[in-house]
């Protein structure tokens, strides 16, 4: 499950969570969302305090994507 899937829904998250709350940047779920990493970092790298490295192949998202196939994470 991702819990911001845009800037904006991450920047209302951040601002509602106070300067205390830190983000985890999983580096799979911000490809999934097309985010620009230079940009995310720019943008929310004083709060980044995890980054889960992930591998993800470009081929086997592009046939999960055209397929619409569900995540790991929603078929739990």
């Amino acid at each position: 499950m991702m819990v911001a899937e845009t800037f904006e829904e991450i920047s209302d998250i951040i601002g509602e969570a106070g300067p205390e709350t830190g983000l985890l940047l999983d580096t799979g779920h911000a490809a999934a969302a097309g985010f620009d990493y230079a940009k995310l970092i720019e943008r929310f790298g004083d709060r980044i305090v995890h980054i889960h490295l992930k591998d993800v192949r470009k081929a086997i998202r592009a046939e999960v994507q055209s397929k619409d196939l569900p995540s790991v994470d929603e078929k739990t």
